[in-house]
């Protein structure tokens, strides 16, 4: 008689009308042994012998009657949603939602975001929770890339975070205000000259800007042309007597004085010939003058 496979073993027990018992290691053994002496010396084994033999085995073999699981209902905790790292202002559409917990290990828990979105960039982002899908991030904390819906204004993303068993957070609400509107600067006073040497007497430049919002800083710089981008030219010092070329918070329209010494404006740029002076100013959203 060939050997019985676990399977074939299960089943015949299962028909057994002898109840189960749990065997010593050393009571299998020896009913193992007696079977190989039976089989060798070519006796023909009892019909019952595979049952019983395999009825006492099979616990040692990894059966069990009884099991362990988990019941957890709890949601994750410590759960909170960040944008843009907690800013208040977003100069783009495109911000970043990050999604934390307290939870250890995370694996297998997935998100959901809806609310002021733009439905079209990602399927499973949506205006409205019930359109929206969850998502597997690859890890904790969850930084996912949303895009916000288009014109300037309050922001408003919802998330939620559930476990590997569903359990889900309350939902977590964040603000952001989209601002893509540069602030624009203007000349309002000067500038009192037009040309300027080192000699004294001859060489300052004064005028006055101011700003169509409030703004939080503001440079004056060379630039090679009027078209020029903040960071394209060199901001003009105050070693030998310039005043207020760079400075902070400004109410919007207000005018500010500057002053221009030409030892400066050399240093910044050497060299005689025509110099564009352009000052730029930066709004609370962190946008930087243009024009």
């Amino acid at each position: 008689m060939s050997e019985l496979t676990v399977v074939q073993a299960r089943e015949l027990i299962e028909r057994s009308p002898f109840e189960r018992r749990t065997p010593t290691p050393e009571f299998v053994q020896a009913r193992l042994a007696a079977r190989r002496r039976r089989i060798l010396s070519g006796r023909r084994l009892r019909d019952l012998d595979p049952i019983e033999l395999w009825r006492e085995f099979l616990p040692i073999a990894g059966a069990a009657s009884s099991f362990n699981v988990v019941l957890d209902t709890t949601a994750p905790a410590g759960a909170a949603l960040a944008l843009n790292g907690n800013a208040a202002y977003a100069t783009s559409r495109d911000i970043t939602a990050q999604l934390t917990t307290s939870d250890s290990p995370t694996t297998g828990y997935q998100i959901l975001i809806w609310g002021d979105v733009d439905a079209a960039y990602n399927a499973s982002i949506q205006p409205t929770q019930g359109a929206s899908a969850w998502i597997t991030p690859a890890s904790f904390p969850a930084n996912q890339a949303v895009r916000v819906s288009t014109g300037d204004g309050l922001k408003t993303i919802n998330a939620r975070i559930r476990d590997d068993v569903w359990n889900e957070t309350a939902t977590l609400t964040k603000t952001i205000t989209l601002d893509t509107t540069v602030p624009v600067v203007s000349i309002t006073v000067g500038p009192d000259a037009t040309k300027v040497s080192t000699v004294a007497g001859k060489r300052t430049v004064n005028f006055s800007f101011q700003a169509n919002e409030d703004i939080v800083a503001w440079e004056v710089a060379i630039v090679a042309n009027s078209s020029s981008v903040r960071g394209s030219g060199t901001v003009i010092g105050t070693t030998n007597g310039s005043t207020n070329t760079t400075g902070g918070a400004l109410a919007a329209t207000t005018n500010q004085a500057v002053t221009l010494d030409a030892r400066d404006i050399s240093a910044a740029s050497a060299g005689d010939g025509t110099k564009v002076v352009k000052v730029f100013v930066q709004d609370t959203a962190g946008n930087w003058s243009t024009a």
